[in-house]
């Protein structure tokens, strides 16, 4: 922001911004109707600093691989993606799949969230026992909106939560704790008639959308790399 002291009252347009010494009820610049204001002598006034393409590049965001699903693309620090499927097919498998690679790879800490079972249940067992997370995965259960609210309120941790479908989190509520936290990933129920639970913007707000099918997670929007790239979820022999 740069600023421009006023040493005499003089007249601002809150649409553009162009400050001038004679009142009118219409702005001479980009002629918007009852848009100025009266600036007191001697105050401040800061106007927003015009940027070039070259000091905006200088701050890219630069992203990288992360290991294992470089099949997703360069991805920032922190991101958001929906992971959607039918029943049975693999999605909380390839959840803790890439939650256990964000821990591993990200300086904040990392919190997979069942809403769905308790963490003593044997087929959530079978689950960890097949992915084999590292300690840097840390796992909660909670088993209403409320207790996931309070788990993530002043937290910057990155949250996996499985599945938001039950929680009944909207897409509201989403975009106010966005910003508070790290990676934000949900897996999100889809019936075998291609129907989920809430609104198409649970689908269609994430960088990332995953769709999972028989075993198999490929991208259907990727605001990091190609659409339609896989991976295979389940390569372990019996």
């Amino acid at each position: 922001m740069s600023c421009t002291v006023v040493s005499n009252s003089k007249y601002l347009c809150v649409s553009c911004q162009n400050i001038s010494e004679e009142k009118s009820r219409r702005c001479k610049k980009c002629n918007a109707i009852f848009s100025i204001v009266k600036i007191p002598a001697s105050v401040q006034v800061s106007l927003p600093k015009p940027k070039t393409a070259s000091e905006i590049m200088k701050r890219k965001a630069i992203g990288k691989p992360l290991k294992g699903f470089e099949f997703i693309g360069s991805l920032p620090k922190k991101f958001s993606m929906v992971i959607h499927g039918e029943p049975g097919s693999g999605k909380s498998y390839f959840a803790l799949q890439i939650a256990d690679a964000i821990a591993n790879n990200s300086k904040r800490k990392t919190y997979y969230v069942t809403s769905e079972e308790e963490l003593e249940n044997l087929d959530f067992q079978n689950k960890i026992e097949y992915c084999e997370p590292s300690e840097n995965l840390i796992f909660e259960s909670v088993k209403n909106k409320k207790e996931f609210l309070k788990l993530i309120r002043n937290n910057s941790a990155n949250i996996i939560v499985d599945s938001i479908s039950d929680l009944g989190i909207t897409a509201k509520e989403i975009k106010e704790f966005r910003e508070e936290i790290g990676t934000f990933i949900y897996i999100l129920h889809v019936t075998k008639d291609g129907d989920y639970r809430g609104t198409t913007q649970l689908i269609h707000d994430p960088q990332v959308q995953i769709v999972v099918a028989k075993g198999i997670a490929k991208t259907k929007k990727n605001r990091f790399g190609m659409s339609g790239q896989e991976y295979e979820i389940f390569t372990k022999e019996d």
